[in-house]
């Protein structure tokens, strides 16, 4: 069963370049549109030094949530991609956090499996 806030992906934009990074975070953002991220809302992401890797794109007919607007303005749950300052890559400490996926592993609409696991 696909998860109800990915189903609707269609595509997973990449910043960076993934062969430099193993593993990824995985947030889930509220944005106002259903593809791409204004400046704004990167700049955001990035603050505290973390690196935004990624991010997926929405189908042109997902549905917005059925929640109150955020700010009063519709809003689209999306995964992005995010390593935060301090991350270890390459897993020398042998854990990972929770919500930490490889990212030879993410698809649209498929969640990905946590670097443990691999």
């Amino acid at each position: 069963m696909v998860r109800a806030d990915i189903e609707h992906e269609v595509a997973i934009t990449w910043l960076e370049d993934v062969e430099a990074y193993p593993w990824v975070r995985v947030w889930t953002a509220t944005l106002p549109r259903r593809r791409g991220i204004a400046k704004s809302r990167v700049a955001e992401l990035k603050r505290g030094g973390n690196i935004l890797v990624g991010y997926a794109d929405l189908s042109d007919d997902a549905p917005e949530p059925s929640e109150i607007p955020r700010g009063g303005r519709p809003y689209f749950l999306r995964r992005v991609f995010v390593v935060e300052k301090g991350d270890r890559l390459h897993g020398e400490s042998g854990t990972f956090p929770a919500e930490a996926v490889a990212t030879q592993t993410i698809r649209p609409g498929v969640e990905g499996i946590h670097p443990s696991q691999r």
